[in-house]
């Protein structure tokens, strides 16, 4: 009920830095080099000389857009979906018969990541913001390992940092001097606030798989893939620091 509702709000909410147009256009530099969304660029100019992908998997697709954006991209021919909300699923689904996608190109269906046991072969696995959540990545990327085609690719886009949000204390000091210098009206009204670590206890009350292992996920990635393509593109600041700008 909680992703339900979370998607439905994050897509317009002016204190989501990921809404910001031009920190998007700075991380798409970032991710790929261009002012491409990463996605698109992923499969048309990464994957230029990759006639097309027949069967795809997404991990936690929550509400779709990503999947939507594979499926009118003319490289995709099935995707498999799935997340552990059946409201974000409903909106993925209105997503997808809005756009005129015929339901035999798709199935989507309600699984816990963490449970990962899905059997089969696809040429292209995509995990955009879920690995976070995943508390068992050692099953989750052994899974994924094996259901790789063996010409076949894994596309991880993630969050990387101190587990439940919990900042470094060179974070803190970076964000704390960067709040004292910015003047009055760049920061929403009425906020110059110490940038602190939230709660562990409060943020897990909101939502217990935030950031549950982030730590471990480049590591774990390197234990079971060739990574191919790696490409850090900042955050650490922006991500704490936004939601107190003026947007």
């Amino acid at each position: 009920k909680f992703w339900g509702k979370h998607f439905r709000k994050m897509r317009s909410d002016p204190a989501n830095w990921q809404n910001n147009r031009l920190i998007l256009d700075f991380t798409y530099h970032r991710m790929t080099g261009t002012p491409k969304h990463w996605l698109p660029w992923m499969l048309n100019d990464f994957f230029r000389e990759v006639a097309g992908f027949d069967r795809v998997l997404s991990i936690c697709c929550g509400d779709g857009p990503h999947e939507l954006t594979m499926l009118e991209s003319g490289k995709v021919n099935f995707l498999h979906a799935f997340d552990i909300s059946e409201g974000a699923l409903e909106q993925a689904r209105s997503r997808f018969a809005r756009a005129g996608i015929p339901e035999e190109r798709y199935r989507l269906e309600i699984r816990d990541a963490n449970r990962f046991d899905i059997e089969g072969s696809y040429d292209l696995v995509v995990s955009a913001g879920a690995a976070h959540h995943i508390e068992a990545l050692e099953r989750v990327f052994s899974r994924v390992a094996s259901l790789i085609s063996p010409d076949g690719y894994f596309a991880l886009l993630e969050y990387i940092g101190p587990n439940r949000f919990q900042w470094t204390d060179r974070q803190l000091e970076l964000l704390n001097e960067i709040v004292a210098a910015l003047p009055g009206e760049y920061l929403s009204p009425g906020r110059r606030p110490p940038v602190a670590r939230p709660s562990v206890e409060e943020l897990m009350k909101i939502d217990p798989s935030e950031a549950v292992r982030s730590e471990d996920i480049i590591p774990l990635v390197g234990e079971h893939f060739r990574i191919i393509y790696r490409s850090d593109y900042n955050g650490t600041l922006m991500h704490p620091l936004y939601p107190d700008l003026n947007h």
